[in-house]
């Protein structure tokens, strides 16, 4: 059924589907691919999310006032809050009503919105993910790094917890943060947008209990930690559901090798790889810098160097692969700054790494190949 979802959206037929977890590189997918679609087509020109030019049923009106892109009929029938995960049933006519104006359109979830109740209650699951006309993309992200990005909702309670080289959060206050559940930041983030195991805020009476806890998380172990509050832990059940959602996914992309990917799928889905790939190297130290992608991506151009591997060459990369691996989870200790909060953050959302492992080996480039 790939295969046939990919060859309808070469022939202008299928829509392109971006899930896009916050911090996932969603809005630079978007200028990439969703901007330049196939035989020119176009997204929602607002991060493939808000149709800001109101293109659909081509109303003549132009949006200036970014407050009223929630007032039109893409955001109040189709991407609007409570508008998404379309239903099974939704799925087609939904992909009818919007393929005719746009070839791309994303779903952003913020950890937040899979709990929201307004109008109906869907998680990924619910989705057509096989219907023949749909091509659905997730990038996936290092739980630790990803949480380490500059948040501006977290930057108020916790400032300078994103701070390079080295977070400028204090001891206590790190442990505040990554135990808060007003947030759903440090808590298998990915693994419950995808899964659908709903992230349940804290009302502010337990986040108080919490905070008074963090005043002894010195003396404790993780294990201790877990006990007192283990309902904010998931289980192997919820990982292997996990697995089964993202497997339904037409194409799996990693943030470590993000261009390389984007490329790829460029090639697959026939798009025009000149243009993108002027747009990657013109922009790649701006989209480096800003777009959160705390691990090192690959220019284009280094692809060419693994062509013509042999099995010595292979296996020197895999070494290399994991040597690089274990200098970005450094680079991430470090940025934190205090083993104890690391090792905790590493068993809290154990889970949520698994899933990334795995999700690395479905990935439509493997990054580890490219080191």
């Amino acid at each position: 059924m790939k295969n046939i979802q990919i060859e309808n959206y070469r022939k202008g037929v299928g829509l392109m589907l971006n899930i896009h977890p916050t911090h996932h590189a969603g809005t630079t997918f978007c200028q990439l691919i969703g901007r330049n679609g196939i035989n020119n087509s176009m997204s929602p020109s607002f991060a493939c999310m808000g149709d800001k030019d109101n293109i659909m049923y081509n109303t003549t009106t132009t949006i200036t006032n970014l407050d009223d892109i929630h007032n039109n009929t893409y955001h109040n029938e189709y991407g609007g809050d409570g508008k998404f995960p379309w239903s099974y049933n939704e799925t087609n006519n939904n992909i009818n009503s919007i393929r005719k104006y746009f070839s791309m359109i994303s779903w952003e979830f913020d950890g937040k919105n899979i709990n929201n109740t307004k109008n109906k209650l869907h998680i990924l699951e619910d989705t057509n993910w096989d219907h023949p006309r749909l091509v659905s993309v997730i990038i996936t992200r290092n739980p630790i790094s990803r949480l380490l990005a500059g948040d501006g909702i977290v930057s108020k309670s916790y400032p300078g917890y994103d701070g390079r080289p080295v977070s400028t959060l204090s001891y206590e206050d790190w442990w505040e943060y990554v135990t808060d559940e007003t947030i759903p930041n440090t808590n298998n983030f990915f693994l419950r947008i995808v899964s659908g195991d709903r992230w349940i805020k804290n009302n502010s009476k337990k986040q108080q209990e919490l905070k008074e806890d963090t005043k002894l998380k010195k003396n404790l172990t993780e294990s201790e930690i877990q006990q007192q509050r283990p309902t904010i832990f998931l289980n192997q059940s919820s990982y292997e559901h996990a697995i089964k959602v993202l497997n339904r996914f037409t194409i799996v992309l990693d943030i470590e090798c993000l261009n390389e990917g984007m490329m790829q799928l460029a090639k697959l889905l026939h798009l025009n790889t000149t243009k993108i790939n002027d747009i990657v190297t013109v922009d790649y130290k701006k989209r480096h810098k800003h777009d959160d992608l705390d691990t090192t991506t690959h220019p284009e151009n280094e692809n060419d160097n693994n062509n013509n591997s042999t099995t010595t060459a292979a296996t020197a990369t895999t070494t290399t692969a994991a040597a690089a691996t274990a200098t970005k989870n450094n680079i991430i200790r470090e940025r934190i700054g205090y083993d104890d909060v690391y090792n905790y953050l590493l068993e809290k959302n154990k889970w949520d790494i698994l899933l990334y492992e795995y999700s690395k080996n479905i990935s439509l480039v493997r990054c580890d190949d490219l080191v």
